[in-house]
This record gives C-alpha cells, structure tokens and sequence, in this order.
C-alpha cells in the first residue's frame, strides 16, 4: 500500500480537514495497517482523532477505515503540489525502531 490521498475527507468535504492522507504501516500482526494524517484547518477547535475516526465508519467500508489518526501541520508536497512519500519512509523507520 502506498501513500493515497484520503479521498473520502475531500468527497465528503469533513468540515474540519484541509487535507489528509493514508499509509500503509508495517503491523506484526497483520502485516500492514492503515493510518491517516489530517491537517486540520486552523480556526477549527475541539476535533479529535476519535471524532474523525467515527466519522470514517459512517461513510467508509471497514476495510478502508484507518486503525491511527495523527494531525499534522502541513503534509510533505513537492515544488507542485503533490504528496511526497517521506510520510511511508518515517513510519517504516519508526517500526524498526521500536522492534
């Protein structure tokens, strides 16, 4: 699984995401499991990743629901506009870390 941008936060236009999206994450006992970045726009106050978790499992199978939801800042883009994928790269090494 690569990085894909979380395309039901933009359909479903959550009123509290900029943009967000989804990596696979290396998981013992699965293999891999999903879990999304959000940024969250700034005047928006009180959301937790509860909140956006239970939010996905009212419109997404459960299969594409994320397991984690980490807020960031901004999310890693090149010079025009797309998703770097440092985002994989930094959760695989803190895997290895951890092992």
């Amino acid at each position: 699984m690569g990085i894909r941008f979380y395309t039901q936060f933009r359909k479903e236009e959550h009123p509290a995401v900029i943009s967000a999206c989804v990596v696979g994450v290396p998981d013992e006992k699965v293999g891999e499991r999903i879990k999304a970045f959000a940024v969250l726009k700034e005047d928006v106050k009180g959301v937790s990743a509860y909140d956006l978790l239970k939010w996905c499992r009212e419109r997404l199978a459960s299969y594409k629901v994320p397991q984690h939801i980490e807020f960031r800042d901004m999310l890693p883009k090149s010079k025009v506009g797309k998703l770097r994928c440092e985002l994989r790269a930094e959760e695989r090494k803190r895997f290895e870390k951890a092992e």
